[in-house]
């Protein structure tokens, strides 16, 4: 499953941006994510927030989980950032006080995505 959602958001790339602007550990009652089927279910760590910024001026405001190994499985997409914490709030149990605010680009100059990036203590590795 990790594998087939990173494909689809690598396909999807050809002309966007996904920058993270933020992130929130999973707290261990929040596991198994009800919305995810699986091992998926239980192995994710992280709650982001990646907006997508398209070329022809659209943007979104993506919920991607991600596991600590780096491995992302993107999930739905938003109109907003306040839409987007809501809903994490709503269907995963994330508190709007739990997000952390982050600037964190994850694609490539060839339009790949390194969802690694997003963990903490990438900021610092990269000097940022």
């Amino acid at each position: 499953m990790w594998l087939i959602a990173y494909e689809f958001a690598c396909a999807m790339n050809d002309d966007t941006q996904h920058t993270v602007i933020r992130r929130a550990r999973l707290r261990e009652d929040l596991k198994p994510i009800p919305c995810l089927s699986g091992s998926d279910a239980a192995e994710v760590d992280w709650l982001l927030i990646v907006q997508v910024a398209h070329r022809n001026g659209v943007k979104s405001f993506d919920l991607v989980f991600l596991r600590s190994d780096g491995a992302a499985l993107p999930w739905m997409g938003f109109e907003t950032l306040v839409i987007a914490k809501a809903q994490a709030h709503a269907m995963v149990g994330v508190e709007y006080f739990e997000w952390e605010p982050c600037v964190a680009g994850l694609t490539n100059a060839d339009r790949s995505i390194h969802w690694e990036r997003a963990l903490p203590g990438a900021e610092q590795a990269a000097g940022i």
